[in-house]
């Protein structure tokens, strides 16, 4: 079954077959219906048939065709940055129609009951204490089919020319795990690198709210300590630190250098200070990160 067909099926378990003819490999979207997970202005309101809807009607060749970075025979300085060697950012690259339709099915897929985060410590800790925190979601197989929303993103980064090493991108799996994090003002990650245990060449999407990135040197002697757990530091002298802002449909990759001997982070800020110009942890954001299992 070619992909054409698969969306087929995915439209057909969605929505069923409107009009009884399913000789069409490209299954129609119904104009109207009695199926209460569809709006007749709108279509699906469910935030996974939204996705899925959206996803059969293109493909990530041609999300990434839209982006001026790739409609050029070399890469736009603009849209696509290197701060640290191995450490791409793709500004852009998935339109904010998209971010949004993933924010919204993944917000409802792993993170259905998860409130906002108070912004007191003390109501924090009752908040925490009253109900168990979700803010963390995972996913394994193979992601190799792009009429899924997972497989989708791995398409993306399979056919980008610029985000990760031509062999890299050759693997008969690209990545085979996604986890999912949400983090509302206030929160982030401590500074690490992905556990060894995960090939090289790694991927994150962010959907939501701004977030400021961190990217430090490491010592060789300090590569293992950094791969097990997260560093919350929030001042440093070294000079050769790196802060970037990435906002939603930036897509960002780390290989080789970048891959090991650079920790990444999402600093915590407190969520009173978090409204700065350039909107970054101003509000709930998720990010999606790709790997794959050595």
């Amino acid at each position: 079954m070619d992909a054409s067909q698969h969306r087929a099926e995915l439209y057909r378990e969605l929505f069923g077959d409107s009009d009884g003819d399913s000789s069409d490999s490209e299954a129609s979207v119904p104009t109207s219906t009695s199926d209460s997970t569809l709006d007749a202005d709108t279509g699906p309101r469910d935030p996974k048939a939204k996705l899925v809807r959206y996803l059969a009607q293109t493909s990530a060749q041609a999300v990434l065709a839209q982006t001026s970075a790739l409609s050029q025979q070399r890469a736009d300085a603009a849209a696509i940055e290197e701060p640290v060697p191995g450490f791409v950012v793709h500004r852009n690259a998935l339109n904010q129609e998209l971010c949004t339709l993933f924010f919204d099915w993944l917000s409802s897929e792993y993170f259905p009951n998860t409130p906002p985060l108070c912004a007191h410590a003390a109501e924090k800790q009752e908040q925490q204490e009253q109900q168990p925190r979700i803010n963390q979601g995972m996913h394994f197989g193979a992601l190799t089919d792009t009429a899924t929303p997972f497989g989708f993103l791995s398409g993306v980064c399979a056919l980008h020319p610029h985000l990760l090493p031509t062999d890299l991108r050759a693997r008969s799996m690209l990545f085979d795990q996604a986890i999912i994090n949400l983090y509302d003002p206030g929160e982030g990650i401590g500074d690490h690198i992905d556990l060894l245990r995960f090939a090289d060449g790694i991927v994150g999407f962010s959907f939501g709210s701004p977030a400021t990135l961190r990217l430090r040197p490491v010592d060789s002697a300090d590569i293992e300590r950094a791969s097990h757990y997260a560093v919350e530091q929030q001042e440093t002298g070294d000079p050769r630190q790196v802060l970037l802002v990435i906002s939603p449909g930036d897509v960002y990759a780390m290989s080789g250098e970048a891959r090991y001997r650079w920790t990444h982070g999402f600093p915590k800020s407190p969520p009173e200070a978090s409204h700065s110009q350039d909107g970054a942890n101003a509000g709930r954001r998720i990010s999606v990160t790709l790997r794959k299992l050595v």
